[in-house]
């Protein structure tokens, strides 16, 4: 018995010591963010509730990650709700650009559709603030909130429509893990503490799963759409062993492609739950294991080729987050 307690011990230490160790890496990079305020009004003409975003900061903050984590906690407290993290300064003052433009509409249902940036993709999610009446204080109630993909357009109907509906929608990023380490951050500090069960609150699962990590068998393979002249597509599949998959975590896998050029595309990803997690993302089953294939594109890049693929991995209940080694799959 003793031995046993010595080992679980030991499995514990070792998550903790990575943990540590992922967070000091996060600390070296730099993270772009900027803060809003939320109302509540009534809608003359339908005579309902809805929300309005009242102020936008002018001033884009940056830090560590752990900089944003601090300052979205302490803002909520006070009804700022920080916007980010971003992984750049531009890309901080597009999405702050989007949401000054939506602060000066009236009606948002009728807003106009937009030829630019109609190409390129972005990650965002739904969020519902609930704003207390008296102090002002933001708390959020969980949602299923799968991060959606689209074009800026898209953000931005997501963005109007949601106000009315009294949510909000945060984004848009370029990177889609960055997306879903914000989520887990609006969930982590937004959320009171008694609406979490209390079986997501342990680390024990997510340890397990780190130490199994690559068990999980990772394959892509190489198809041409005929449709397609500007993408490489690839053949994705995950296979999740047996007693894997904790019931009550989640795992985001995200996948870069390692061209042989100094241009190198955003990550993509899925994200994947346990079975007794409340959201909309594909379920593992802990017993049985699953396989999930999906069709993933890659940009085709002049004089260049894809040597292989960065497959990043991290895995998060309600409150703790554990960040996973690097792996590295040759492309065939």
């Amino acid at each position: 018995m003793k031995r046993l307690s010595v080992v679980i011990l030991l499995f514990c230490l070792i998550g903790v010591y990575r943990l540590c160790a992922q967070d000091s890496i996060s600390e070296n990079l730099q993270y772009y963010w900027f803060y809003l305020k939320l109302d509540e009004v009534i809608d003359n003409e339908y005579k309902i509730s809805r929300m309005i975003i009242k102020k936008v900061d002018k001033k884009i903050e940056s830090g560590s990650f752990q900089n944003f984590v601090s300052n979205h906690k302490a803002g909520l407290k006070s009804g700022k709700i920080y916007i980010g993290p971003f992984g750049s300064k531009s890309q901080a003052q597009n999405a702050k650009d989007e949401y000054d433009k939506i602060q000066s509409q009236t009606i948002y249902s009728d807003l106009q559709q937009s030829k630019t940036n109609m190409d390129s993709a972005y990650y965002y999610y739904l969020a519902r603030p609930v704003i207390e009446k008296w102090f002002g204080k933001v708390e959020f109630r969980r949602i299923p909130a799968k991060v959606s993909q689209g074009s800026m357009n898209e953000f931005k109907l997501a963005l109007g429509d949601g106000l009315s509906s009294h949510l909000l929608t945060i984004g848009p990023f370029p990177d889609f893990e960055i997306a879903e380490k914000s989520k887990f951050i609006f969930r982590k500090n937004g959320e009171a503490i008694e609406s979490i069960s209390p079986d997501t609150l342990f680390k024990s699962g997510m340890l397990e799963m780190n130490r199994k990590w690559k068990s999980i068998k990772i394959e892509l393979t190489k198809f041409q759409s005929k449709k397609n002249a500007v993408k490489v597509q690839y053949k994705l599949k995950f296979s999740f062993p047996e007693k894997y998959f904790s019931q009550d975590v989640f795992q985001t896998i995200s996948i870069k492609a390692d061209y042989d050029t100094k241009i190198q595309p955003l990550k993509t990803g899925l994200t994947f739950q346990g079975e007794r997690v409340a959201d909309n993302n594909p379920v593992i089953s802990f017993e049985k294991g699953s396989t999930i294939q999906q069709t993933l594109e890659f940009p085709l890049i002049k004089n260049a080729k894809i040597l292989g693929f960065k497959i990043e991995s991290f895995i998060y209940n309600n409150t703790d987050m554990v960040e996973q080694e690097l792996r590295y799959l040759p492309a065939k």
